[in-house]
């Protein structure tokens, strides 16, 4: 909870940053950094409007937070003080002219019952050593600070389980994930972990500018300036050292690393007109990029689209990857990895031996790697259910048959196949043990499930297209549903070209949830309201590799193209939280019960 906090905290008291002169990236290790999180408070937060800014003004809520990490007096009048000396930052002689950067690191000397802690760290530039002295003092109390430890060239303070490491550049405060093992005393763990962040204060000091991520040519490329908010994650600082490997297994893995350690993961956040996107990109390194780019050679099968009603289409998912591709080539980089140790070669022996019973060609005819699936509609089924209730007159049990309505999902879900005859197989055995029941040329109806969800689910085999659907209409169309209610060929040429696409319709998501609703003689929740008068569509589009970089990109679309995206996101919470706060206050109320008087005039249940 104190991370998070911190965090918290330290993210709200940035929220005036403007661009910076001197990054504070040099104080970042570039061969140490697990991710990095960079965040542009001050573009972001300009977005809003001035009455948003005024209501929910930032020194307001910073200072009691402050304090309570601190642990200091929360009283009014200290709180006021503090409030002040954050409304003009110069005061408290802290640069909050940058933008902020929260990294993750592991220790440097990691603890054998403790293998999983990381290093939370958050920077902000010192521009007056005394003036903040001072702005310390103030919070922790003057005797606190006179005996802050130091470490190098900063000074160091380990308080409530968090440090603070500065010097004239800039302050640091980490937290960590650090836990406290079983065979612990609380009294050891905290020596423990002020003995940890000690450790870390020496680490942060030997961070320069030349082995800093300002010179980390993969994460400066990948870097948007525009972007509100960014993330970056490095997989070879994120695995755990080979030092926690068993000894016999630290050549093997060693070797492994060497194929997976080098991705690297970026991420960028937008807030823009009408839109909300977030931008994703994977950079692999050399052995990951051939299996990316043999694997991802194949594209959705468009024939999938011809069994897709777009009339009251609320969401779709597709995806395409070849399986031989994926397996030939991961399979190859893995050989050449294992093989460069005695145990990876033992492995490798034993899989050429399973090869001589596997017939992989044989398997690959089965599935081709793409696969679509489609929420088409919702419809209201009649759904008859059975009950007995004891008859008193007959003294006997008597079966009672109810009927409601209920909503059921209209979906279909279908994948490319290679042999007819291999599926074909599996199909004869369904059928020849009972499960399955032929319908028509190609459509066969699985045993049992109209009798547990009210409608039919069906298997279909045809033109190289294996369906799994309960819309009956399918069925009846097997060359395809008429145009008219098909996806337009325009947006299917788009579609077709991604790796992966999905998107939700929001528009018919509320419709549809509210005829469905209304049917059931239920009310339509104030929340969804919200939904329903400012979003549009959600999409993803996983784009095919472009060397050795794969990009996602998420969208979040408004009805109003020309909205402000943050505004009407930060109104839309604002709105939901004021709800539920005031649906706390709501007296419950009970209109199955009757309320009775007793003898004194006093109203019971």
């Amino acid at each position: 909870m104190k991370s998070i906090s911190t965090l918290i905290v330290l993210f709200m008291a940035t929220q005036l940053l403007v661009a910076q002169e001197k990054s504070t990236q040099r104080f970042i290790a570039k061969d140490k950094a697990a991710f990095i999180v960079t965040l542009s408070p001050y573009k972001t937060y300009s977005k809003l409007d001035e009455a948003t800014t005024n209501k929910y003004n930032v020194s307001e809520m910073l200072a009691p937070m402050l304090l309570g990490i601190a642990g200091g007096d929360k009283s009014e009048e200290n709180i006021k003080k503090v409030e002040q000396d954050l409304s003009d930052t110069k005061k408290v002689g802290l640069n909050t002219k940058q933008d902020i950067y929260i990294w993750a690191q592991r220790p440097d000397k990691m603890n054998e019952d403790d293998p999983e802690a990381l290093f939370i760290n958050l920077v902000v530039p010192v521009t007056d050593g005394t003036k903040f002295r001072s702005f310390l003092d103030q919070l922790f109390g003057a005797d606190k600070i006179k005996s802050m430890i130091p470490k190098g060239d900063a000074l160091n303070m380990v308080h409530n389980g968090m440090l603070l490491n500065w010097n004239k550049e800039r302050l640091i405060i980490t937290t960590s994930t650090s836990k406290k093992s079983f065979f612990e005393e609380r009294a050891e763990y905290e020596a423990r972990q002020s003995e940890m962040y000690l450790e870390h204060a020496i680490a942060l000091g030997a961070v320069t500018a030349s082995n800093s991520i300002e010179k980390d040519v993969a994460y400066q490329n990948q870097i948007k300036k525009e972007a509100d908010f960014s993330f970056w994650m490095d997989y070879s600082n994120v695995m755990p050292p080979l030092t926690q490997m068993p000894m016999q297994t630290r050549e093997l893995m060693a070797s492994l690393y060497e194929l997976v350690g080098g991705l690297q993961l970026s991420g960028h956040g937008y807030a823009k007109k009408g839109e909300g996107l977030f931008s994703m990109s994977m950079y692999a390194n050399e052995p990951m990029t051939r299996v990316f780019n043999e694997a991802y050679t194949l594209r959705v099968n468009k024939d999938f689209f011809k069994y897709v009603d777009n009339t009251n289409l609320i969401g779709m998912y597709s995806m395409a990857m070849s399986p031989k591709g994926f397996v030939d080539s991961y399979g190859s980089e893995v050989y050449k990895a294992l093989k460069k140790t005695k145990e990876g070669t033992l492995v490798t022996n034993m899989l050429d031996i399973m090869d001589i019973f596997i017939d992989e060609e044989e398997i690959y005819t089965l599935l081709k790697g793409d696969m679509l699936f489609a929420l088409t509609d919702i419809k209201m089924m009649d759904r008859k259910s059975s009950d007995f209730e004891y008859n008193d007159e007959s003294d006997q049990w008597e079966e009672i048959t109810t009927t409601k309505k209920e909503p059921m999902p209209m979906a279909v879900m279908m994948f490319s196949y290679g042999s007819e005859e291999n599926i074909m197989k599996f199909i004869d055995l369904g059928a020849n043990a009972g499960v399955l029941s032929k319908r028509a040329d190609g459509v066969w109806a699985i045993g049992g499930v109209k009798e547990e969800i009210g409608v039919d689910a069906f298997i279909i085999v045809k033109d190289g297209v294996l369906m799994f659907t309960n819309d009956e209409e399918i069925t009846k169309n097997l060359s395809g549903l008429p145009k008219n209610k098909q996806i337009p060929a325009k947006d299917l040429k788009d579609i077709s070209s991604y790796i992966q696409y999905g998107f939700l319709d929001a528009d018919k998501m509320i419709t549809t949830a509210k005829r469905t609703m209304k049917e059931m003689g239920q009310n339509f929740p104030k929340e969804l309201a919200i939904v329903e008068e400012n979003l549009s569509k959600f999409e993803v589009k996983t784009f095919a590799p472009e060397g050795n970089r794969i990009k996602t990109d998420m969208h979040l679309f408004f009805k109003d193209k020309e909205v402000n995206a943050l505004q009407t996101m930060v109104d839309a919470m604002v709105e939901i939280i004021e709800q539920k706060k005031g649906n706390n206050k709501e007296e419950p109320i009970y209109d199955d019960q009757e309320i009775e008087e007793d003898e004194d005039g006093v109203k019971k249940l």
